[in-house]
């Protein structure tokens, strides 16, 4: 029972460079995609599924599963049309590879749980190399749904659970009525590989536990594209979830989570966010296991407070490193300065460069700093960044005030210098460790004291109080309590 179903086969993308792994990626993808589509195709309305969204399909779904799957541990592929399948207990699909899960779109079939609230939907053990695409699981608190699709190992030992895709996948919780959307669990087979698995332009909203759920150290490098999570009113606890195991975030977006869109309580490989725009959340990241952990990159990504009242962006435990570049931060509706917090159990480093932060709030009288470091974080690398309020008090130049031997570098880099009087400075207010300035001398009453008792204090070069020349400019890095000309 089936038929052969064939299309034309798609053209590569040219790789960017020697390490891009974009044509290595595509190749696996079009690799698994031409073995599923080259397989019979088993339609669920053969096998009694009605998706009339009153019958009990469940039975049939099984039934159609297993005629998709055959004695070699190879499958083909079992198709859903247009309709709403009512499913009241957890599909098992085991030891497989290449089968094909497929619905006429994400918006047109529709997968409506109406199990046990303590119940998984669909578990996939021992499932590698299949596709899983176009359908919406729908799921609300009066028919909850514990997981929606559960990726686990089991005992079969020669099928291994890896590169499995899902794509164009909604799950819809209405009221927080989804725990998990997608978990990557450890099974009966205990803590082995449970890894590579993409995710392609999946959704998943209104959950009260975690979007997507990695939960032991050999469930690693899965990799979600344009994907994006959301709960109404921070109902949900984050949007991805590490106990244990990576993962790279490309793209897409989110928010509205009450803990943090990434919380990573115990990642065992590199972490990578790129592209992303997210807001609503009470952080954007937080590791708040202190042990050694894994490089975390966050690139090029957007994050908003929003209604956020933590005041903490990223809160950072763990030795990293943490990299931050090109990113965009920002708070709004007359909420505090976000702040980045980076206090590792153990020595750690930070880099911070190219950034833009932002807050509506006049910053002019405030002595926060966006940074908040322990002494654990010994390699500390701040630059080229921007920081700026709706007040324009943090535009890239600020004059100091005339006289002041205690200036304020908050949030700042760059500074003139246009005193009317002799003025020695001995101090900078409000830096942090790691934050670089330029002084530039507009007057010829400015000069800097070496090793003022106070602290922090100044260390000029030549070790003695400096009379500044007008029209140069002068840089200083802060270290501990020290300011160091450079």
């Amino acid at each position: 029972m089936g038929f052969q179903l064939y299309k034309q086969t798609p053209v590569p993308p040219a790789p960017s460079g020697p390490e891009d792994n974009t044509f290595r990626t595509w190749t696996e993808g079009v690799t698994a995609e031409l073995n599923s589509l080259q397989q019979t195709v088993y339609d669920v309305r053969d096998f009694g599924a009605k998706g009339d969204g009153d019958t009990d399909d469940t039975e049939a779904i099984r039934e159609a599963l297993d005629a998709a799957i055959s004695d070699s541990n190879t499958a083909g592929t079992v198709f859903f049309p247009v309709g709403t399948f009512k499913i009241t207990s957890t599909i098992t699909v085991d030891s497989v590879a290449g089968l094909g899960i497929r619905g006429s779109s994400m918006w047109s079939t529709v997968f409506d749980w109406k199990g046990n609230t303590t119940d998984p939907m669909l578990v996939l053990s021992d499932v590698r190399d299949s596709i899983i695409e176009r359908f919406y699981v729908k799921a609300s608190a009066a028919n909850y749904l514990d997981t929606a699709i559960q990726i686990e190992n089991g005992t079969n030992s020669d099928v291994a659970p890896t590169n499995n895709q899902f794509r164009d996948i909604w799950m819809e919780g209405t009221d927080t009525g989804i725990g998990k959307g997608f978990r990557m669990a450890q099974g009966a087979g205990g803590d082995v590989n449970n890894d590579f698995h993409s995710f392609y332009n999946c959704q998943v909203s209104n959950y009260s536990g975690a979007a997507w759920s990695i939960e032991h150290s050999q469930s690693k490098t899965h990799r979600m594209y344009s994907c994006g999570f959301q709960t109404n009113n921070n109902g949900g606890d984050s949007g991805v979830s590490v106990t244990a195991g990576s993962f790279y975030w490309f793209g897409g977006g989110g928010g509205g989570n009450e803990v943090a869109d990434f919380d990573l309580d115990g990642e065992t490989d590199k972490i990578i966010i790129e592209g992303g725009n997210f807001e609503g959340s009470e952080m954007l990241l937080q590791t708040p296991n202190s042990g050694a952990g894994q490089p975390c990159s966050i690139i090029g990504t957007r994050w908003n407070a929003g209604t956020s009242s933590y005041g903490t962006m990223i809160d950072h435990r763990n030795a990293g490193p943490l990299i931050l570049t090109g990113n965009l931060f920002e708070s709004n509706s007359g909420k505090t300065l976000i702040t980045i917090s980076y206090q590792p159990g153990a020595g750690g480093t930070f880099v911070c460069e190219g950034n833009r932060f932002t807050t509506s709030q006049d910053t002019s009288s405030t002595s926060a700093s966006p940074f908040v470091f322990n002494t654990a974080a010994n390699q500390i690398h701040i630059k080229g960044n921007n920081y700026e309020d709706e007040a324009g008090q943090n535009a890239p130049t600020q004059t100091f005030v005339d006289g002041d031997e205690t200036p304020s570098v908050f949030m700042r880099n760059d500074f003139y210098t246009a005193n009317t009087s002799a003025t020695s400075i001995y101090n900078f207010d409000d830096g942090w460790d790691g934050h670089e300035i330029t002084v530039k001398v507009q007057d010829s009453l400015t000069s800097f004291r070496h090793g003022y008792t106070s602290t922090p204090r100044l260390g000029m070069k030549a070790a003695a109080d400096l009379v500044a020349v007008q029209g140069a400019a002068y840089k200083f890095h802060k270290s501990g309590n020290t300011w160091y000309e450079v």
